[in-house]
């Protein structure tokens, strides 16, 4: 990107070359109290904890001048927060059964704030009593708010999609 920048009553021939990354990872694990169970379906409720981090870097090339200076900014952050959860299970004969569930969280710590969302419907089959594979659609939403005394921004991320899963059962 090119143009000129006015300053103190100068004009600057300027332009800049941006490029950033960023990674996220979410963990989490939670409990689930089965409140309506049949031997056919159940449902219920639970409480859990979900773990996580964002890594980015940002980095650039500015040119004022004929001037080049090379820039570049990372940062790590990691915050857990208390997560509410649904869940319905129904088995579908033997070997398979359907589970969809829901989560959601709300942070509010130290310099990090915001929300996430997690649903998915889920189908498993078992060909083998405690081995078995899962096909997934899951619908994951995170808003972030971030400041800092180096940066402050905002992380709005959606992802859907179809998963394949191996799953194993105790």
């Amino acid at each position: 990107m090119a143009r000129s920048l006015d300053i103190g009553g100068d004009t600057y021939a300027a332009g800049a070359d941006v490029s950033a990354t960023l990674d996220t990872t979410t963990r989490g694990a939670s409990a689930s109290w089965f409140l309506h169970a049949t031997p056919a379906s159940a449902a219920g409720v639970g409480l859990g904890v979900v773990d996580y981090r964002l890594r980015g870097q940002v980095s650039g090339e500015v040119e004022v001048e004929g001037d080049t200076t090379r820039l570049r900014s990372r940062f790590d952050e990691a915050a857990w927060a208390p997560m509410l959860r649904a869940e319905y299970v129904r088995r579908l004969g033997a070997r398979g059964r359907l589970n969809a569930a829901a989560a959601y969280l709300r942070a509010d710590r130290d310099d990090v704030s915001g929300r996430l969302f997690d649903a998915h419907v889920q189908l498993d089959y078992f060909p083998w009593p405690h081995v078995g594979l899962s096909l997934r659609y899951r619908y994951n939403v995170v808003d972030l708010d971030l400041e800092r005394a180096s940066f402050n921004g905002v992380l709005h991320l959606r992802r859907r999609g179809p998963q394949l899963l191996a799953t194993l059962r105790f």
